[in-house]
């Protein structure tokens, strides 16, 4: 298939940082989208999770300055310092 290529392609050509970027961009998005689509959460229930979360992206990196700002890589008392923020 040619979708089977592009992912090699697009795996095999981009340098890992990019890769790596690009896969936690995705990981927001698929949050973002099945709690819109796929849960009976309100219009604002989705909206103050999505605000929660781009404010937890902004706090791993600009506060606690962690190389980008993927959700896998933050500890328990990271996010402990988020909610005490």
């Amino acid at each position: 298939h040619s979708s089977h290529f592009v992912v090699n392609f697009v795996a095999n050509s981009l340098p890992r940082r990019m890769l790596d970027t690009f896969a936690t961009a995705m990981l927001y998005k698929a949050f973002y989208d099945f709690i819109r689509c796929e849960t009976t959460r309100s219009p604002h229930t989705v909206l103050a999770y999505k605000n929660d979360l781009e404010q937890f992206r902004r706090f791993l990196t600009a506060e606690l300055c962690h190389d980008d700002d993927d959700p896998r890589k933050a500890s328990f008392a990271d996010l402990r310092l988020w909610v005490s923020s």
